[in-house]
């Protein structure tokens, strides 16, 4: 490890002498000298001022000093939005970048700050919210997260605003309940087998075709659970081949050359395994090894190099190099990867000369756009180049000036629609307009009517007879009592049952919540027994929960009825509590759905790991007990690549503990599962395959496991035997068994027949052609197989070499 510099004046004057102006610059660039190191505030944190000392950079304006001057200047600034502020708010150096921070003291809101209308109140009631979301055409709890914001009135979390009225998520969006998941594995398991899943992977994309089955049969049947294999009636795969050099030779008889190939190819001999460098990881060297292949030549080491090769094959044009840069083996296929410390642009790669500097000013680039004649920014895009000083992204390279499409390209805002309900349904009248379709197709006559009204005007809409001024087919009841009544004649129970049938009746209106003023809920209109109120808080309902002796969601879901004061769906009336079943119910020990809720990434990420591979109980255990005593309990992020970069520190104090609290014999199989993991997380989530199938790990990530942890695994104790506990065989039984394998007299393999058709499996297939019919030592034979391509059957006469490697080897 190279030694850092000793002081921080050292460090910082290193740093500026590499013109590094920025921390960005600093995490691209600090390994250009290795005595830098990756996080100079940490190392020299005694003398740490800020990077503006560390780079001798000047520092910003001072920003303003008052919350009410701050706020002054965004609203000179026309901001209406945070995130148009984020985008814009350098364009006056003295406004800071988190005021709501910087003024903590004086802070209410962004509206406040920006001077604008704070939204209209939430809506009153359950059936307003709920009619409002229908109409926005949502349909699940994820829908809505997604688009609530559509209309100002709707509450983020209905289900705690109107916690008295909320059934749940199916009653409040109109739509259908699921049915309920299958009660047993035995019946999940043949019900998978009907559909004709094989693999886990299909599962996971098709177990929707049937509402019993649960998104993850291994969390919800835990208890009968053994694997995917079982659960999905497939055929365990055989064992793998026992060591490298057979797996090896097995891949080189296949033909076998490249990543590629193999991954395509690999399943032809089940005893190959889909990641061999993982399964035999203390023999493995790389891909060109296993597959007996020549090693490309080393690509050059420096950028100045591979730039100096390109300019003398006289590219002048990415394009060009990717057609011809093999002709130069040790250039790499993608140079912006290799070098990108270094790398700026092709131009500067390849020497010649980029195209034109762009327009100093927004002004001048705004008059350049609109000589083009573009209208929009879709037309920008496409055209923009036709003038080679304008720039790609406009709004980028003038920020500080930029105010919209509108302003740069010269073109007329769209109009502002009528404010009022009452406005525009007066405009629509007048031209004449008596059902949608003519709406639809003559409203832009008006440019100040919008094309969806029962939107723009949800707070007053009925519907559009009333909007369009014409009568409706057929009165409606004129009291809410009446149609209270009407609605109870036909049975209708629920929201649900309404929505699909009060056609039936056609006096009965399509929002009776709207048409009459003395709507109360849809219990008092249906006649139906209002719900008791539920549990106020978290709290009491998990201590009610727990006094019923629930231990899993699928008791609470069967029982949770016994007190009416229990909701059918805890979670969502208590969200902003909720952590997971286990803990609601008090089953602290019961991990594996929390962190289901917490790293859905990570859990996916090891059951693909593990059901690739061998011993996967032992495996699956180790990793879960990892991500929960690790990952969890130091609150990282979910995702799997992340925890390989380096530049976030590895805690070998915690994984260390970790490893240790394992039992003895345990201890070097916990490590080497794990630094497996990290490995086959590299493979996946941090690398990238080059044009010779080469996979090369991305800049910034590595298996600490292997670098700042690689002394670890000598240390952990070693309970594997050095040699067999069976009794030694007699030297005269060792002789004969030799002696039968290859009888003194035999003088080739030829005369070993009877091996040949004991070791079935050291037959390979081969091109007759290479065949010497002479040589004694060269066994060979003539074999029918059966083979199937497009569909079709067929069998083929084929040449076989028998391989005397395993023989000889033992």
């Amino acid at each position: 490890m190279k030694t850092k510099y000793v002081t921080y004046a050292e460090a910082s004057e290193a740093a500026q002498r590499l013109g590094l102006k920025t921390n960005k610059d600093y995490r691209k660039g600090y390994k250009q000298d290795p005595k830098l190191p990756a996080a100079p505030q940490q190392f020299y944190a005694e003398d740490w001022t800020d990077w503006y000392d560390f780079f001798g950079a000047e520092r910003p304006g001072e920003i303003y000093a008052t919350y009410a001057e701050a706020s002054e200047a965004a609203q000179r600034l026309g901001f209406k939005r945070s995130t148009e502020y984020n985008q814009s708010y350098k364009r006056d150096p003295k406004l800071p970048s988190n005021p709501y921070q910087v003024y903590a003291e004086d802070w209410a809101d962004w509206y406040d700050f920006f001077g604008t209308e704070r939204p209209g109140e939430m809506y009153a009631t359950y059936a307003e919210a709920s009619k409002a979301a229908q109409r926005l055409g949502l349909k699940t709890n994820k829908d809505y997260g997604k688009g609530y914001k559509q209309d100002p009135k709707l509450p983020a979390a209905p289900q705690q605003v109107y916690a008295e009225d909320w059934i749940d998520w199916y009653d409040f969006f109109g739509t259908k309940r699921p049915g309920e998941m299958y009660a047993t594995y035995d019946e999940a398991s043949k019900a998978v087998q009907h559909l004709g899943f094989k693999l886990s992977s299909e599962y996971r994309k098709g177990y929707g075709q049937d509402p019993k089955l649960p998104a993850h049969p291994q969390l919800q049947y835990a208890e009968d659970w053994t694997d995917w294999y079982d659960f999905l009636g497939t055929e365990r795969p055989a064992e793998v081949y026992a060591t490298y050099a057979e797996a090896s030779e097995a891949a080189q008889c296949l033909g076998l050359r490249t990543i590629k190939e193999y991954r395509e190819g690999y399943d032809q001999d089940p005893k190959l395994p889909i990641d061999p460098w993982r399964s035999y990881a203390e023999d493995w060297e790389d891909w060109y090894h296993f597959f007996g292949t020549e090693r490309p030549a080393e690509k050059y080491a420096t950028y100045a190099e591979a730039s100096a090769a390109a300019q003398r094959l006289g590219f002048k044009l990415s394009t060009e190099y990717n057609q011809g840069y093999k002709r130069d083996p040790k250039l790499p296929s993608k140079p912006h990867r290799v070098y990108a410390e270094e790398w700026a642009d092709w131009y500067g790669f390849l020497g010649v000369v980029g195209p034109g500097e762009k327009y100093a000013t927004c002004a001048e680039a705004s008059k350049a756009a609109q000589r083009l004649g573009l209208k929009s920014s879709t037309q920008y895009n496409k055209s923009y180049h036709q003038d080679p000083k304008l720039p790609a992204h406009p709004k980028n390279a003038y920020s500080g000036d930029w105010t919209d499409w509108f302003d740069f390209l010269g073109t007329e805002r769209p109009i502002e629609k009528y404010a009022t309900y009452s406005e525009a349904s007066q405009s629509a009248q007048r031209l004449g307009f008596k059902g949608l379709a003519e709406y639809n197709q003559g409203y832009k006559q008006d440019p100040k009517l919008p094309a969806k009204p029962y939107q723009v005007y949800a707070e007053e809409w009925t519907d559009w007879h009333a909007f369009l001024g014409f009568l409706g087919p057929g009165e409606k009841y004129a009291s809410h009592a009446e149609a209270s009544e009407a609605a109870q004649r036909l049975g209708l129970k629920s929201s649900i049952d309404y929505n699909e049938g009060y056609g039936q009746d056609p006096k009965l209106p399509a929002s009776p919540s709207q048409v009459y003023p003395d709507w109360i809920d849809w219990f008092y209109f249906l006649g139906r027994e209002r719900p008791v109120a539920k549990y106020a808080t978290y709290a009491e309902a998990s201590e009610a929960a727990q006094r019923l002796g629930f231990k899993t969601n699928k008791e609470y879901g069967k029982g949770y009825d016994q007190d009416p004061n229990l909701p059918a769906s805890p979670y969502s009336v208590y969200a902003e509590d909720w952590v997971s079943w286990p803990r609601f119910l008090g089953d602290e020990s019961a991990s594996a759905g929390e962190l289901l809720i917490e790293y859905p990434k990570f859990l996916e990420s090891i059951q693909s790991y593990v059901e690739a591979g061998t011993n996967q109980a032992n495996k699956y255990s180790h990793l879960k007990a990892f991500l929960k005593d690790y990952v969890s309990e130091l609150g990282l992020v979910d995702d799997p690549g992340a925890i390989l970069a380096r530049d976030i520190p590895f805690n070998e104090r915690v994984y260390e503990a970790f490893v240790h609290a394992t039992g003895d014999t345990q201890k070097k199989s916990r490590h080497n599962i794990c630094s497996k993991f990290f490995d086959w997380v590299l493979e996946i989530y941090c690398s990238d395959e080059d044009d010779e199938g080469e996979l090369l790990v991305l800049p910034g990530y590595r298996n600490p496991l292997r670098t700042v942890l690689k002394g670890l695994l000598d240390q952990l104790p070693s309970w594997r035997r050095s040699e067999s506990n069976k009794p030694p065989l007699p030297m005269d039984a060792i002789m004969r068994s030799k002696q039968h394998l290859i009888p003194p007299e035999a003088k080739s393999f030829r005369e070993l027949y009877h091996l040949h058709s004991f070791l079935e499996d050291s037959w390979f297939e081969v091109d007759p052609q290479l065949i010497d019919r002479n040589d004694p030592n060269c066994i060979y034979r003539l074999v029918s197989k059966d083979r199937k391509r497009d569909g079709e059957r067929y069998f083929e006469d084929v040449y076989e070499l028998w391989s005397p490697v395993k023989i000889v080897a033992n």
